[in-house]
Order: C-alpha cells, then sequence, then structure tokens
C-alpha cells in the first residue's frame, strides 16, 4: 500500500480527476466513477479524504482510509495511476480548492432514498459545487458506472454552455453514448444577444452546439427543443441518461460562487451523475 501525501491549498492538480471520500458506500461509489472517468480520459486518479482540525496530525485509521480506498481502485485497474491523499480542515473546503485545477472533481451525494429536505440541505457535495472553480461531478448513491443511457447536457447559449457541451461531448464520444442537447425555453430568449423574447427552433441549438462537436464526427446527437421548466427536464430526462452536464451561471466574490435555481433543482433530484461546470477558471 503506497504512502499518503499531504494535500495544500495550492497544490496543481492538473492532469488529474480528484475524488472525495470519507469511507461510506456512496462515496466509493462516487470513487468508481472517479476512476472510470479518469481512465478513458487518460488521467490520472487522486483519492482525497479530509479530516477536522487544523493543528493535530490525521490519525492513522483516516490515513488507512483513503489508503484502502486508494488501493481498491488499483487493484481493479492496475494501468490507472492512482494517489491517496489527505487534507486537514472542511472536506468540501478541500475539494473546492482542488478544484482551480483538477480537470475534474469527484464528490458522492445522497439518492432518492435520502429525504427530500435532506437532499436541499446538501453537506459536502452541495458546499464543494457551490464553491468549485471548475467542474464537479456529483454521483449520487446506486449510481452505474457503465449505465447503457445518453449523456444529456443542458443548452441556454452562455459561456457556461458551451463548456458543457464541450465535457459533454467528449464523454458521450469516449463511453460510445448518444449526445442529447436540450434546450427548453420559457418566455423570455437564452439563445440571443438581445432580449426580444421569441421562440427558439432546433436550428438556433444546431448552430450553437454543432461547431463544438468538429472532434467528434462520428457521434449521434439528438436535439430536444421545447417549452417548459429546464430544471423539470433534466431531472426528467435524468431518469435514462448515464450523465446529466449542465453549465451554472455563479457570481463570483470573496464568499464563493452561487449556483442558480436551475442548477439546484437537477442536483437535488436527479437520479443520473450531474457534472456541473463553468465557462472558465474562476
Amino acid at each position: 500500500m503506497s504512502k499518503t501525501t499531504e494535500h495544500s491549498e495550492n497544490r496543481d492538480y492538473s492532469g488529474r480527476v480528484v475524488a472525495g471520500t470519507d469511507g461510506t458506500a456512496t462515496a466509493e461509489g462516487a470513487i468508481d466513477w472517479a476512476a472510470r472517468y479518469a481512465s478513458r480520459h487518460g488521467k490520472s486518479l487522486v483519492v482525497l479524504a479530509a479530516y477536522p482540525g487544523a493543528d493535530a496530525p490525521p490519525s492513522r485509521v483516516q490515513r488507512e482510509l483513503v489508503e484502502v480506498s486508494a488501493q481498491r481502485v488499483r487493484d481493479a485497474d492496475p494501468e490507472l495511476e492512482v494517489e491517496a491523499v489527505i487534507a486537514k480542515g472542511d472536506p468540501s473546503d478541500a475539494l473546492a480548492a482542488a478544484s482551480s485545477t483538477a480537470d475534474l472533481v469527484v464528490v458522492g451525494a445522497r439518492g432518492e432514498s435520502a429525504p427530500r429536505r435532506v437532499r436541499a440541505l446538501g453537506g459536502v457535495a452541495d458546499g464543494t459545487v457551490t464553491h468549485a472553480h471548475g467542474p464537479v461531478l456529483i454521483v449520487p448513491e446506486g449510481a452505474q458506472v457503465e449505465h447503457p443511457g445518453p449523456v444529456v447536457v443542458g443548452v441556454d447559449g452562455s459561456r457556461e454552455s458551451a463548456a458543457a457541451v464541450a465535457l459533454a461531448a467528449a464523454e458521450a464520444s469516449l463511453s460510445g453514448a448518444e449526445l442529447v442537447a436540450v434546450h427548453v425555453w420559457t418566455s423570455t430568449t437564452w439563445l440571443s444577444d438581445d432580449v426580444v423574447p421569441h421562440i427558439p427552433e432546433e436550428a438556433s441549438v444546431r448552430r450553437f452546439v454543432e461547431p463544438l462537436l468538429t472532434d467528434y464526427p462520428d457521434l449521434a446527437v439528438e436535439y430536444v427543443v421545447k417549452p417548459g421548466h429546464p430544471a423539470g427536464e433534466l431531472v426528467e430526462r435524468s431518469k435514462t441518461a448515464r450523465l446529466v452536464v449542465m453549465g451554472s451561471r455563479g457570481r463570483g466574490g470573496f464568499a464563493g460562487l452561487l449556483l442558480g435555481s436551475v442548477s439546484r433543482g437537477v442536483l437535488r433530484d436527479a437520479q443520473s451523475p450531474v457534472l456541473v461546470t463553468r465557462g472558465a477558471r474562476d
């Protein structure tokens, strides 16, 4: 079993997928997702555990927890480079700090078995995605690693949406899944620079999505353009999706980044893993 290394806020996790663990079955399921994602995308994996207390060193039990999780992944995929890391302080703070350089941060969340109020309150998953500076994958308990469904991406014309489409297309292509681009409109436009309400057409969504797909000429894409509620549509499609990808229009500031209502609604109720991204590192 390899030695555990220490996490620091300024550590560079470029080229790595970072997965948080607390030893629970939910966290281990998220690590399985992170390992598969890292393997498909040619990245290495960091398994990170955090412990409270600014001055006290981590206990032997805490070190063993993260080392056992990392070793389990190595045994399952000997070709995947895996590092065990331990951090002082709040887990969501450590994972959010890692997101400033990591290719992806992955964290587990309680799923349908949890009361709605508990899922709404969040915890580590909620804190991580709220304050993250880069893409975060939230994996609910029981999510299948090799789900046969499509990759669903929300499209609204923003820079965050462009980043989401790029990530969704890459994941769909590498996993052999269909990409479903969803634009659900209400009373005002998302796909125009002006503020005049209009009814979007599929052609408008295609013009936004297709330039981002030039690297994946064989990728099958379905376009869904309809009136309704964006969060409700993405949640409904999460029931048969392998993954939902969406952007978050976070507002910058020293206190962190705030998720929009659509993002929060999907994260609370989605049955598939949800990948939340932003247009650029904050």
